[in-house]
């Protein structure tokens, strides 16, 4: 992540952390030493040279400085427990593309990475919708993937994979891995 983004996610933060008046505890640190805040109502928007790609939005957030196994420096972790919802943003544009929400996540600030967890559902602005119990973020490389079931329903048809797939933020350019079933539907049946 650059030092811009960095910077943006920092101060983002910090206006979320900034009183218990707006909203934010913080814990005790006998609870868990490694807990640094706990936020609620938090969104964080990230960006690339100075354009929205993406923003995120929880009700609650719960901020740890974990070690990491190889060099034992603390990387920072932000958990999600009562959902997660983002957005992600056209560079070309700045329209939404897609919207995702599932019922908790965890993002680690240090890779650029998000995991979503617990009925997952990405639509993007065709309609086109994907589910699954697990999907992950990576901000670097403007995807999402995942090695789980997935289904995805389009306009005219249903498609199952069982072991997941790759695809841009957009959810317009997707590969799926063994796919398992396509299923023709009627348009006018669709959701």
């Amino acid at each position: 992540m650059n030092t811009m983004k960095r910077l943006l996610f920092g101060l983002l933060l910090l206006v979320a952390c900034s009183s218990e008046e707006e909203g934010t505890a913080v814990l005790p640190a006998e609870a868990d030493d490694q807990i640094r805040s706990e936020s609620f109502g938090v969104e964080f928007v990230f960006s690339d040279s100075a354009r929205l790609t993406t923003k995120l939005f929880a009700d609650r957030v719960v901020e740890k400085a974990e070690r990491e196994k190889e060099d034992d420096r603390p990387e920072t972790v932000f958990y999600f427990p009562d959902g997660v919802r983002m957005e992600f943003y056209s560079k070309r544009s700045g329209a939404v593309t897609s919207t995702i929400r599932s019922d908790y996540g965890t993002f680690w600030q240090d890779e650029g990475l998000a995991e979503l967890k617990g009925d997952v559902v990405l639509t993007n602005r065709n309609g086109e919708k994907l589910q699954t119990e697990q999907l992950f973020w990576s901000e670097d490389q403007d995807k999402i993937y995942t090695d789980q079931f997935v289904k995805v329903q389009t306009a005219d048809k249903i498609i199952t994979a069982e072991k997941g797939l790759v695809s841009n933020t957009e959810f317009t350019n997707y590969e799926f891995t063994e796919v398992t079933g396509i299923f023709e539907v009627d348009p006018n049946l669709v959701e």
